[in-house]
């Protein structure tokens, strides 16, 4: 099986959209990638267990 690195990967989505784009934008945009996804890994490895929603209170009053 061949491993692909994820910059490739991330060259890959972008060919396959057709979006091309010039080597510093690729840096800054490849750089974006890998920080969406370390907060995203980091977001789903979260305990949501004991979360509990703010219930937001209107002031209508004013109205």
């Amino acid at each position: 099986m061949t491993e692909f690195s994820s910059k490739e990967i991330f060259r890959s989505l972008l060919e396959s959209k057709n979006i091309k784009l010039s080597k510093e934008d690729f840096d800054q945009s490849y750089l974006s990638y890998k920080n969406f996804r370390k907060n995203y890994k980091e977001m789903l490895n979260d305990n949501f267990s004991d979360f509990e929603p703010r219930q937001r209170i209107f002031d209508l009053s004013d109205e």
